[in-house]
């Protein structure tokens, strides 16, 4: 385990499932989603039975998400491995067991992680991240820390559609995500350091080179996914979310690039107005193009986007 955490662990009392009269997710207002997988009847599956955010008094200024995975009797478990998504596709983490924990594995700052459990379908865990208000002493920004129980079953009844777990649990569902113009933003120190030429370089790799713009008649790319300025507040999260997405429709895309948003058909915005002012939406509807704009909370924008994918339809109209 990281040294950073070798010195004090958190009580079991964190990783413990869920009451009856409890809320799954109690990291609502954190930014976590959960997203329930669909699974036949009789085939075993990791569904997840408690999310934590910790407490100043828990957390003690640790950054880390700490793991459990149960058996069907609520027992430990740890033949299995966890896979963790921070924008480059899945990795397999294995586990250490440490006290009462499958996993302690400490979350950097600026990333956006999912969670899943590996060998058998699994409940995800999206929207893990550590830039959140200060709580205290044992909260302050970069130093969040969240639990995450899975516990293997198998249910008797079919469920046939994947869901986002808040919409099911009637003390959360009203409850609106916290900004999420603020989800992955760095304090103003950290973002003037990571400024132009790393911004470049992302560009020419990421996004269809700048050309003259066509006439509607003539444009190149069927559907065109705009993202914010890199590096403004959000706009990673926002990545982080319709990755999933961009890879089922296979769509090009691109960070602030209107240029390239030109020789498209169709153009999808995924950011707020902060990061994608309207004067540039307004240049792509001049130019011809079909422009929708997604400026949606989290939960809410797993869930269209999520819609999307089973319906087939990428672009709404």
């Amino acid at each position: 385990m990281c040294p950073l955490f070798s010195k004090y662990l958190p009580d079991a009392e964190i990783i413990r499932p869920a009451a009856e009269d409890e809320v799954v997710n109690d990291a609502l207002d954190y930014d976590v989603a959960v997203r329930t997988v669909a699974v036949p009847a009789g085939k075993p599956v990791w569904r997840v039975v408690r999310v934590h955010h910790l407490t100043p008094d828990e957390n003690r200024n640790k950054h880390a998400l700490y793991v459990s995975l149960i058996d069907e009797q609520g027992q430990p478990i740890t033949a299995a491995s966890v896979q963790l998504d921070w924008g480059t596709g899945w990795f397999d983490i294995e586990l250490k067991p440490e006290g009462v924990f499958a996993l302690v594995y400490p979350l950097e700052q600026g990333v956006v992680y999912r969670a899943r459990v590996q060998d058998i379908l699994s409940d995800e865990v999206i929207g893990l991240h550590t830039y959140h208000a200060e709580e205290g002493k044992g909260n302050k920004p970069g130093r969040h820390s969240f639990a995450v129980t899975w516990q293997r079953q198998t249910p008797s009844l079919t469920v046939e559609k994947t869901t986002l777990l808040p919409h099911a649990q009637p003390a959360a569902a009203a409850k609106a995500l916290s900004t999420f113009t603020q989800l992955t933003a760095m304090p103003g120190e950290e973002t003037k350091r990571e400024a132009a030429p790393d911004h470049a370089k992302e560009q020419a790799e990421m996004t269809t080179p700048e050309t003259a713009v066509t006439s509607p008649h003539e444009k190149p790319i069927p559907h065109y996914v705009l993202f914010g300025r890199p590096f403004a507040r959000g706009v990673r999260a926002h990545f982080a979310l319709a990755m999933d997405y961009l890879l089922h429709f296979k769509l090009s895309f691109g960070f602030n690039n209107v240029d390239a948003a030109c020789l498209a058909k169709r153009v999808t915005i995924i950011a707020d107005e902060e990061s994608f002012v309207p004067e540039d939406e307004q240049q792509l509807r001049r130019e011809g193009c079909e422009v929708e704009r997604l400026d949606l909370p989290p939960a809410e924008l797993l869930r269209v986007l999520q819609q999307r994918m089973e319906e087939e339809q990428p672009f709404a109209g």
